[in-house]
């Protein structure tokens, strides 16, 4: 109760503080894109870009097409609610459930739902006999993996564009504190409790027992009561994905925006001189070795973006340094930009992961992209497990207000 009080009223004050960032659709902007992406392998992009389109095809529909139709005022504010809530609920939900369908898929199970029950989805998973802990941690994890991957697309794409409407940017908001939610509000179970361990209710303690003993770690001491350093990690993991998520300064202009007008731009916060400017990002995600911060540096030199980022891993061994470049225009039509990660990892050792993206516009409003890579066996973020080849194929329509 603490923490959400806390994010609250540090959301309100920054949207009094930073008021000056919202600017109005009259301002220059270059587009709002809908793409619609297909990757190979499992791979997560396909959960995340088509969802984030999902939520801008809804939320144009209402904003721009019923909403302004609907005459009455009362009866427009409650519309107004109800739609926001209900679609933006929907854009945290099901990105984060068919993350665990993507890679139980990949792990050679079955996802299958089985009814809505606010404020989630009833669902079984299956695994074959022979899957082992890093099948079963992915199945587990892949929601929220989907969620905190959304949230960093979200934001690099906002720094990249440096403007962003608030519906599409707000949603970063929400993919960050589902795992904090679900930790001590949807599904809270007492760490303290043996039977928290032994009946495992819910994805954060299913998540942090699969990992703990992963690492070979004990989940009971010898008096049959939960080991300490196992509590503290559920803890490290609940609390602390808040706590790390909140000293972004994104965190609390992306919490003003979910409840500001939803049609207005904000513009991305530098800090810096004219030519060579600055700033950062954090975020947390849970992976096959455990919990996972990550610190963002943006960096822009005159019209170059380009971003540099730093992992951290626990309980098991897990460090990684990523570089994102800035795009570059071959011409008129083409562009290309990479990302590049290298990582230490215990169980996967020494890895890379790179790829690259070329895009081609054959028209002012068409952009069509395609991913090629590769990578190592070791975790990134949304790619398959093994070492294989990424690939992406990507379609855009810009629109411009």
């Amino acid at each position: 109760m603490i923490n959400i009080n806390l994010t609250i009223a540090a959301s309100s004050l920054t949207a009094i503080l930073c008021a000056q960032s919202v600017i109005t659709a009259k301002d220059s902007f270059p587009f709002r894109d809908y793409t619609f992406t297909y990757a190979i392998s499992y791979d997560l992009n396909n959960v995340t870009d088509n969802s984030r389109t999902g939520l801008k095809l809804f939320s144009d529909a209402y904003h721009r097409g019923i909403k302004p139709k609907i005459k009455k005022k009362g009866l427009r504010i409650f519309a107004d609610v109800i739609w926001t809530t209900a679609v933006k609920w929907s854009v945290m939900l099901w990105p984060h459930e068919f993350g665990h369908v993507a890679r139980t898929q990949q792990a050679g199970g079955k996802f299958r739902f089985k009814r809505f029950a606010f404020p989630g989805i009833i669902s079984s998973l299956e695994l074959p006999h022979q899957a082992d802990y890093e099948d079963k941690i992915l199945s587990l994890s892949g929601g929220f993996e989907a969620n905190a991957f959304s949230a960093m697309q979200i934001q690099n794409d906002f720094y990249q564009k440096e403007v962003m409407y608030n519906d599409e940017y707000s949603m970063a908001f929400g993919h960050r504190i589902l795992y904090s939610l679900y930790s001590y509000a949807f599904s809270f179970q007492n760490p303290t409790l043996a039977k928290t361990w032994i009946n495992e209710v819910g994805d954060p303690v299913n998540f942090t027992k699969m990992t703990w003993m992963r690492a070979n770690y004990n989940v009971f001491e010898t008096d049959s009561s939960v080991n300490k350093k196992l509590i503290t990690y559920y803890h490290v993991s609940g609390v602390g994905s808040l706590l790390w998520n909140m000293i972004d300064f994104n965190f609390y202009l992306q919490s003003a925006a979910f409840f500001s007008n939803q049609t207005k731009l904000r513009r991305a916060f530098w800090v810096g001189e004219k030519n060579l400017k600055w700033f950062y990002g954090t975020f947390f995600n849970t992976s096959p070795l455990g919990a996972e911060f990550y610190l963002y540096n943006y960096f822009k030199y005159k019209s170059f973006i380009s971003t540099v980022y730093f992992k951290y891993g626990y309980p098991m061994r897990n460090i990684c340094l990523g570089v994102l470049s800035p795009r570059i225009n071959l011409n008129k039509e083409f562009s290309i930009d990479i990302n590049a990660e290298i990582w230490e990892q215990q169980i996967y050792g020494l890895g890379f992961m790179t790829c690259s993206r070329l895009s081609f516009m054959p028209t002012e409003r068409l952009q069509l992209s395609t991913f090629f890579g590769y990578k190592t066996q070791g975790y990134s973020i949304g790619k398959i497990m093994e070492r294989g080849i990424i690939a992406h194929f990507c379609a855009s329509y810009r629109w411009k207000n």
